[in-house]
């Protein structure tokens, strides 16, 4: 009579134990399945109905300046902010920058001037030679960024469609705006430029400036002016931000 009792008493007690479990794992299962979709929507979902749209807005010349595009495969920060329209061609720059390196194409985050290791701090290199002005005029031609974002980043940010629309311009597929150009667009003002971009670092221009008969890389520094208050040698590690220019398409 005893055994009987405890083994109805068991029973009972098992089957409120797998209506406990199944009561669990009903909202942890919903919460995974959002979490999945929500992952699945920001990663693929999203990203391809922004370049779609973007592209259709491309194909139909819609475009207008101040627009944001959605132009690239997504691990590469590829939005980009329309600068420029022109009958043919739309002039974009990405918002964000898609890296941090030297002028020549190099990432070294040890800095031998400080002797500590630095990301994003315009240093002087020891021992740094720097060219005639004269000499550097001609730099972008042959520069290692330049180099970097013609073939690394190119390759691989564009499919073969969007390679299509990219014009070069006459400093490559992909390239830098120089200071002349940020004064064009900008109107040289630093509240304008930090506005758009949200600068955390300092980021390249192809320019270059003559001190003394040297030649100085140009750069717009955290808060948006042209080179700041100081010196960016080509050593340093500071951001890189593409401009494009791309056909309106057929």
């Amino acid at each position: 009579m005893e055994f009987d009792y405890l083994k109805k008493y068991n029973t009972k007690r098992e089957h409120v134990t797998r209506k406990e479990v199944i009561h669990l794992l009903i909202p942890v299962s919903i919460t995974l399945f959002m979490l999945v979709l929500i992952f699945l929507l920001q990663t693929f979902f999203i990203p391809f109905m922004h370049r779609a749209i973007s592209y259709r807005k491309i194909l139909k010349h819609s475009v207008e300046e101040g627009d944001v595009l959605f132009f690239g495969n997504n691990e590469w920060n590829n939005t980009w902010y329309v600068l420029k329209v022109e009958d043919s061609r739309i002039l974009l720059i990405n918002e964000k920058c898609v890296e941090t390196m030297n002028s020549s194409g190099t990432v070294s985050n040890y800095d031998p001037h400080l002797g500590v290791y630095s990301m994003f701090y315009p240093y002087v290199p020891q021992g740094t030679v720097l060219a005639p002005y004269e000499d550097w005029k001609v730099s972008w031609e042959y520069s290692g960024l330049k180099n970097w974002l013609n073939n690394r980043y190119y390759n691989n940010a564009f499919n073969d469609n969007e390679k299509k629309l990219i014009c070069d311009c006459g400093y490559g597929n992909v390239y830098l705006l120089s200071a002349d150009d940020m004064r064009d667009y900008f109107d040289g003002s630093p509240g304008k430029i930090t506005n758009i971009f949200n600068n955390s670092y300092p980021w390249w221009l192809r320019s270059s400036t003559e001190f003394e008969s040297n030649a100085y890389n140009d750069y717009v520094s955290y808060d948006g002016r042209i080179n700041g208050n100081g010196i960016c040698y080509p050593g340093s590690n500071i951001g890189v931000r593409p401009a494009i220019w791309i056909n309106y398409g057929k």
